[in-house]
This record gives C-alpha cells, sequence and structure tokens, in this order.
C-alpha cells in the first residue's frame, strides 16, 4: 500500500508541474528566427530578413523607428541615421533585428570636366555602399552618361552629371567645346 501510495504522489507531482510547465517540453511552442539579430546598413540601402520559424502563421513585420527605417514583407530599407529596431511577429513569437544607419560616403573621380565634341571619360562612384549607382543628365543633346559612368560629349554648352545612390549623389560639371 505504501509503494502505491508514493507512485500515486508521484504521478500526482509530475502532472501538476506539467501542467504548469515545469518539467515537461511544451511541444506546442513555436519558435521564430530572423537571418538577422544585427546588421548596419548605409542611409538608401535595403536589406531582406528572413524567418526561420516552426509555424506556418503569418510573419507581421513592424519597425519601431519609422523614421530611420521602415520595412514591408521582411524587405528593410534605412532612410535616417540612427538605430532602428524592426521586430518580427508570428502568432506569440516576436523576433528583433537591431539596425545600426549609417551616412553613404560617396564621391566621384571628377567634379569637373572639359571635353571637346565627341570626346568622353569615365566618371568612376567611389563609395563605402554596395547599392546600385543610377546615372543621369541634365542635358542630353550636350552629353549623354551610360548606366556605368561613361560620358559622351555630344554639342558644345555644359551639363551636370548626377550620380544617385541610395540617398545620396554627386554630381560632376561637363563643359563640352
Amino acid at each position: 500500500m505504501r509503494k502505491n501510495l508514493r507512485w500515486f504522489a508521484f504521478i500526482l507531482l509530475a502532472s501538476v508541474l506539467c501542467c504548469f510547465g515545469i518539467a515537461c517540453n511544451d511541444s506546442d511552442k513555436k519558435s521564430i528566427r530572423l537571418n538577422y539579430t544585427n546588421i548596419t546598413m548605409e542611409v538608401g540601402e535595403t536589406v531582406l530578413l528572413k524567418v526561420t520559424s516552426d509555424s506556418n502563421e503569418t510573419v507581421e513585420w513592424q519597425s519601431l523607428n519609422s523614421e530611420l527605417a521602415i520595412v514591408s514583407d521582411g524587405q528593410v530599407l534605412a532612410k535616417n541615421i540612427g538605430v532602428a529596431t524592426i521586430i518580427a511577429v508570428q502568432g506569440d513569437n516576436v523576433a528583433r533585428c537591431t539596425i545600426v544607419i549609417k551616412k553613404s560616403s560617396m564621391s566621384l573621380n571628377y567634379s569637373h570636366v572639359n571635353l571637346s565634341v565627341g570626346g568622353y571619360v569615365w566618371l568612376k562612384v567611389e563609395s563605402n555602399s554596395t547599392a546600385s549607382v543610377s546615372w543621369k543628365t541634365s542635358d542630353f543633346s550636350v552629353a549623354s552618361v551610360s548606366a556605368n559612368g561613361w560620358v559622351t560629349a555630344k554639342k558644345s554648352g555644359t551639363a551636370i552629371i548626377t550620380a544617385t545612390q541610395g540617398y545620396a549623389e554627386v554630381t560632376c560639371v561637363i563643359e563640352v567645346s
């Protein structure tokens, strides 16, 4: 009888502990993780945060500092210098990513170039960013610019070539004679 009583007490204690989640594994507990927990970005740069999860519930994204960084479906855009926190919520689970946003440093190899009609020059961007560069000219009839920064003088005049990378931009004055 005493042996049965001990066995009953053991089962009762184990059941109580399990009900309060103290001694048993909670097989229903889901976890959520992000591919980054800390990252450094530059203003204008984007990064894709990806969720790894034990659940198939929908993930809701939120920026706790939307003036610094915004997020949509895990795609983060760094808007201003500072420290932002992005959270992913799936059911009762939350994962966070802290983002340090710094200013992009960008320059061109030339700030002013004189060319003859038909001449060309290659403008090269020097930058600490990995974001792609886009190019434009203020006057296509005077000077054109390719997607790689090659400028071709077309007729006499002045054109301003602008290279943009994220929110940073630099210019070069092209004078054609």
